[in-house]
């Protein structure tokens, strides 16, 4: 094919960003100063013209100017105008891929498109900020060579079938929850193919083509709601009002009047009792609307070759990041988190895994899972990677290592302490009570990450566990780790300790270590990464 430009609306969108941008510079000098004669305003005003309109003109350059092609085995990507540069990316380079659909590029029936790859730099994506879902599902095609570029442009029409039927519509289970002779963990795409030809005969080729995915989990309304507690999203606005408030105040000078109806409220305990509760009930509601606009129509599958994650209510995002890609997983555990027994998984890929103008990162498969529900996950979406339960403690040495080692926190904190002296209703000791505080928990947190950390090296798996009130699990395969690092300071060498530490392709590149493991384990790291020779295939 011939290179073509790209779509003609991918200026609409960078006018928006420009707009948006600009818009803080805009408000001040006409609204705030509009009925200013300053010379400060009239040339900022003349700049603000002169800037905004190179922009729109750089805007307009660049779509005259940057095209794409596809053949066989690249992105052909061409830009500039007298100096003309032209870039070729391998498709073997795609780590993942992710479409994301705002409520705009609903509204103007087109998507965007991001194939991250390995390769460093600025031009390390492929980018199509407006892209018909057509020619999205032909790039997608070629790209990965499969036919899941069809489930891409139906994506939106296939998901509300697939909610039409309770066997699709049913959330995965981890917990051992049996429906009709069968876990509903895994739900199979082609026991309810049959009802999608009936319910919707115009979409058979998507079933079809779904019919290969197993559903691993739909969260249900009891997840989003704990999902929105836990994330404290109810929390966001009280800011928001707070934030509302000043502005107001700036543009219309409300402050006196607010101030008597804050006093004429308080005045009247059952008046702020009434409004407490509705401020209350109002948080709460609100949270759980922002959870289920972000959270509601999660779904996480995955094929023989590839995972799928697709969320989102007003803005749709899907991801999609073949197995082999993976590079390592992580498990994380906030303190929140671990006291609702919930847990988090991240994918480490070598591509960027975050969506584009998304707030969540898709590497996340769901950041609210419990905990054995997360465990076997991991197992059944990514088979090749072993996950071990039986994790080797530290020996004692390690514990006293932790203790001895310097606190700069503390010491720093216990020098301002003697120097302000804080004097709290009276008592001129409160120095010496704040530092005591400061060093218990500066001890119990060493304690802690003591008792948490373990390690394990199976074979061809390493596996770390680390933390003290949040804790992270790291497992990865050891022919996706890239290098490894022994470290000892005097006093690992005095206890005959040491830090183990893998890196793992990422962006940025991901580094995962484990302190205070006993030397002869440290040798034995060593010896266990040479193994990774025999595993990798080196090509020209």
């Amino acid at each position: 094919m011939r290179p073509q430009r790209y779509h003609p609306l991918v200026m609409l969108f960078e006018l928006g960003r420009l707009i948006k941008n600009s818009a803080i510079a805009a408000f001040y000098l006409f609204v705030l100063q509009w009925q200013s004669t300053s010379a400060f305003v009239f040339y900022g005003r003349i700049i603000f013209y002169f800037i905004f309109g190179i922009s729109l003109m750089a805007i307009i350059q660049r779509w005259l100017t940057k095209r794409y092609e596809l053949d066989e085995h690249a992105f052909q990507l061409y830009k500039g105008l007298l100096k003309q540069t032209k870039q070729s990316i391998p498709y073997s380079k795609v780590q993942n891929h992710s479409q994301h659909t705002s409520f705009v590029h609903r509204m103007l029936h087109v998507t965007s498109l991001r194939f991250e790859t390995g390769i460093s730099g600025e031009d390390a994506a492929v980018v199509f900020k407006a892209i018909t879902k057509a020619e999205a599902a032909r790039i997608i095609e070629r790209v990965t060579g499969s036919d899941e570029a069809q489930d891409e442009q139906l994506n939106a029409s296939s998901h509300q079938e697939d909610a039409a039927h309770e066997g699709i519509h049913a959330p995965a289970r981890l917990h051992g929850e049996q429906a009709g002779g069968r876990s509903a963990c895994n739900v199979n795409l082609s026991e309810v193919r049959d009802k999608d030809e009936e319910a919707a005969p115009n979409n058979i080729s998507v079933a079809q083509n779904r019919s290969t995915r197993t559903i691993h989990f739909q969260p249900t309304r009891k997840d989003t709601i704990k999902a929105s507690f836990t994330s404290l999203s109810f929390l966001v606005l009280i800011p928001l009002l707070v934030s509302f408030y000043f502005k107001l105040n700036d543009m219309f000078h409300v402050e006196q009047e607010a101030e008597g109806l804050a006093n004429q409220v308080l005045s009247s305990w059952w008046l702020t009792i009434i409004i407490s509760l509705a401020l209350i009930a109002l948080s709460l509601a609100f949270g759980m609307v922002r959870t289920y606009l972000l959270y509601g129509k999660y779904e996480i599958s995955s094929d023989d070759s590839h995972i799928y994650i697709v969320r989102g209510i007003l803005n749709e995002s899907s991801f999609s990041i073949a197995k082999d890609k993976v590079q390592a997983v992580e498990i994380k555990q906030p303190l929140m988190k671990r006291l609702l027994g919930l847990a988090e998984v991240k994918l480490t890929s070598a591509g960027d895994l975050s969506l584009e103008d998304a707030k969540l990162s898709s590497s996340s498969l769901y950041p609210y899972l419990p905990v054995q529900q997360a465990y076997a996950m991991i197992q059944e979406i990514l088979p090749a990677y072993e996950l071990s339960n039986m994790m080797q403690k530290l020996p004692k040495a390690s514990l006293w290592s932790r203790l001895a080692r310097p606190s700069w926190v503390f010491i720093i904190a216990l020098g301002a302490l003697l120097y302000f002296t804080p004097s709290w209703f009276g008592f001129h000791g409160w120095w010496w009570v704040l530092a005591a505080v400061l060093l218990i928990s500066i001890i119990l947190t060493r304690i802690l990450d003591y008792r948490n950390a373990r390690y394990v090296m199976n074979q061809r798996f390493i596996q770390f566990r680390t933390g003290s009130w949040s804790t992270q699990m790291f497992i990865s395969k050891r022919e996706k780790v890239i290098e490894v690092k022994v470290a000892r300071n005097p006093i690992q060498r005095w206890l005959g300790l040491a830090t183990i530490e893998t890196t793992n392709r990422s962006k940025p590149i991901y580094h995962a270590s484990i302190q205070d493991v006993p030397l002869e384990q440290a040798i034995a790291f060593f010896e266990w990464y040479k193994g990774r020779a025999n595993e990798i295939k080196l090509t020209d």
